[in-house]
């Protein structure tokens, strides 16, 4: 018997097991990008829920609605002096908590808010939606009339 030589069989086995450790890692590479960008859409999903919820909620410091799916004149106008004017921006930013902490620090999403009825736009605050975003559209009445509220993030 020879020794100190590779024997056949045992580089065949050594490639083989190379060649599984490869597919392994490229398999499972690909599978946590996939993974990742669901993870981020699923958040985008959960955090425009979760606003436009506040904005619908009557007893919300931020709501927009006196009543359930009433649209308030009144709180509409304080919401548009807090946040849709000068520094308003930041201030809705991060009171609705769109900052995400990251590997490599803090990243700020963006935010608008539309309050639309028919034909009209009561107001719009906000940035341009970018893609890929999250939206929601919530129905509700304002002076008698059906009004849509949509709320997109990005």
């Amino acid at each position: 018997m020879m020794k100190g030589q590779f024997i056949f069989e045992f580089l065949v086995a050594g490639l083989l097991f190379f060649a599984v450790v490869l597919y392994s890692i490229n398999y499972m590479n690909t599978n946590v990008r996939m993974f990742s960008a669901n993870f981020y859409q699923d958040w985008l999903n959960d955090k425009v829920v979760q606003i436009s919820e506040m904005l619908m909620n009557e007893h919300s410091p931020v709501s927009l609605v006196s009543d359930a799916n009433v649209f308030n004149q009144t709180k509409i106008q304080d919401f548009q002096n807090i946040y849709c004017n000068g520094n308003g921006y930041a201030k809705m930013i991060n009171d609705f908590g769109l900052h995400e902490k990251r590997e490599y620090g803090l990243v700020m999403h963006d935010i608008s808010i539309t309050l639309n009825t028919s034909n009209n736009t009561i107001f719009t605050c906000g940035k341009t939606p970018a893609l890929p975003s999250a939206s929601i559209e919530r129905l509700g009445l304002l002076n008698g009339k059906i009004s849509k509220l949509t709320v997109t993030v990005w």
